[in-house]
């Protein structure tokens, strides 16, 4: 997590993250794994190399108590988020009745109720410093039907969708904006 302040400073071009470099599924973005992967960002060195002061943070979405614990352990830090972006994601192959109800589960622990709770939990604090932006990465696929094998994948994304337009329309007095991404289809495997 990066604590953010009124000014914005962005890593250098070459300290991006490349598309090979991603957190492994349902984990935020400092992940245990992350620093393995070569990418600048995820180095152990990087915080030193930019003006960004970086704190790492790792939790499992997986586990329903991950969002209080990572809301516990920002406040005990006394770190003010005015950015959250709800990213963490992946899809289950297959068609609907092929995974156990466990898997859904996890999957739906992920993709919808994870955003949900620490969107609930970061909200009040960006409403009370009148400034805060919530990003939220769905998909083209919440727009339309899903092809057999993603019927949990474009639901949730479609919940993403309505969830950010619903709220953004109730928090934009506060000064909170709340955007919902919805990138194109690629070719890449992001599955379990």
């Amino acid at each position: 997590m990066k604590r953010s302040r009124s000014s914005r400073v962005d890593p250098p071009a070459s300290a991006r993250h490349s598309p090979r470099c991603s957190p492994p599924k349902g984990s935020t973005s400092s992940s245990p794994r992350a620093g393995k992967s070569g990418c600048a960002p995820c180095s152990p060195g990087f915080a030193s190399d930019t003006a960004a002061r970086v704190e790492l943070i790792v939790e499992d979405l997986e586990q329903p108590d991950a969002p209080a614990r990572l809301c516990s352990e920002l406040e005990a830090r006394g770190l003010k988020i005015d950015v959250l972006v709800n990213n963490a994601g992946y899809g289950v192959p297959g068609s609907y009745l092929s995974s156990s109800w466990e898997v859904h589960s996890r999957f739906l622990q992920i993709m919808v109720t994870a955003v949900a709770e620490l969107t609930y939990r970061l909200l009040p604090g960006m409403i009370g410093r009148r400034h805060g932006r919530i990003i939220n990465v769905a998909s083209l696929a919440g727009l339309v039907p899903s092809p057999a094998g993603h019927t949990l994948y474009a639901a949730a994304k479609a919940f993403l969708i309505k969830f950010s337009e619903s709220l953004a329309h109730e928090v934009r007095r506060h000064g909170v904006l709340v955007t919902a991404v919805c990138p194109g289809f690629t070719s890449a495997s992001f599955t379990t």
